[in-house]
């Protein structure tokens, strides 16, 4: 890490009262710290990074108009939504007198944590926990960094995107067919999933996506594979086995036995629903009863 990086204090997370396109930044938050704690009231909880302090500020909003949610956004959170009005915003302090640092879009977040909680230790296999105090900081290299975020615009893109607008299909285009739109869907993300099992099965006995430690990527992926599956059937391992992703389900298998990860994710504190849509069991309750014959299988 730089000067300024070691000399970071404060780290301030705010996102939606969902997982939507933003959760997995919560996964790599969580998955780095040593300690956590809750504050219900205000919605403020977090965790210890080895020594900043980590914050996640959470804004409760549930809405039935898509185009009402800036807005609302807005008039509650105007001081928190960045310079591009949107969430996930990450605000962060640092211990020197001079100013702090915002940064919001999913991607570039990502990016930024990947390096702060030193996620490119790649080839040497992390101990203990998981939390940032187990990772031995090295600076990774241009071409590290592409492939991690290929993988990672890959799972936001062509996973959670297409998930979450498929969601809203009820209330954005009522006049749509359901099941066409599901269809669809599964068709898009089913050839992401055959081209993540293959990439998977040509990595030998690795846990990861490059290697023994997990990276940006890792999280980007679980996050949306998990998120997809369990929009189709709500047992994302055994819904990858049936359907042949046998690869697939070992990654986020593996990704679960990380310690702290899996404290978060079994905890009261982490987020169950995929976004703020208010009619978002709708097309869930369909999405799980058309997967069982229409979603595609892995083949050789």
């Amino acid at each position: 890490m730089t000067e300024k990086e070691h000399c970071l204090s404060a780290l301030n997370l705010t996102y939606f009262n969902c997982r939507g396109r933003g959760h997995v930044l919560r996964l790599m938050l969580y998955d780095s710290c040593t300690t956590t704690y809750i504050n219900s009231k205000p919605a403020v909880c977090g965790g210890d990074l080895a020594g900043v302090k980590f914050t996640e500020t959470v804004v409760e909003v549930m809405c039935n108009d898509p185009e009402k949610w800036p807005s609302m956004v807005k008039e509650n959170h105007e001081e928190s939504v960045g310079l591009f009005a949107s969430l996930p915003v990450l605000n962060c302090t640092y211990s020197s007198s001079g100013p702090g640092f915002t940064v919001s879009q999913l991607l570039a977040v990502g990016t930024f944590l990947g390096q702060t909680l030193l996620y490119y230790p790649w080839g040497e296999e992390e101990t203990g926990k998981n939390g940032l105090s187990s990772r031995k900081p090295r600076a990774a290299t241009a071409e590290e960094i592409a492939r991690v975020e290929m993988f990672s615009s890959a799972a936001y893109l062509d996973l959670i995107n297409p998930l979450i607008d498929t969601v809203w299909q009820p209330i954005r285009l009522p006049n749509e067919n359901s099941e066409k739109m599901i269809d669809t869907f599964f068709k898009k993300v089913s050839k992401i999933f055959i081209r993540l099992e293959s990439y998977l099965r040509k990595q030998n006995d690795s846990h990861y996506l490059f290697g023994r430690c997990a990276s940006p990527a890792d999280f980007f992926v679980f996050e949306a594979v998990d998120m997809v599956c369990f929009a189709m059937d709500g047992n994302t391992e055994g819904f990858l086995l049936k359907k042949g992703f046998e690869q697939l389900s070992n990654f986020i298998q593996h990704m679960k036995k990380r310690e702290n990860l899996s404290n978060y994710l079994l905890s009261d504190i982490t987020f169950k629903r995929l976004s703020g849509c208010g009619r978002e069991g709708e097309m869930v309750g369909l999405a799980r009863k058309l997967s069982v014959e229409s979603f595609p299988s892995f083949s050789v």
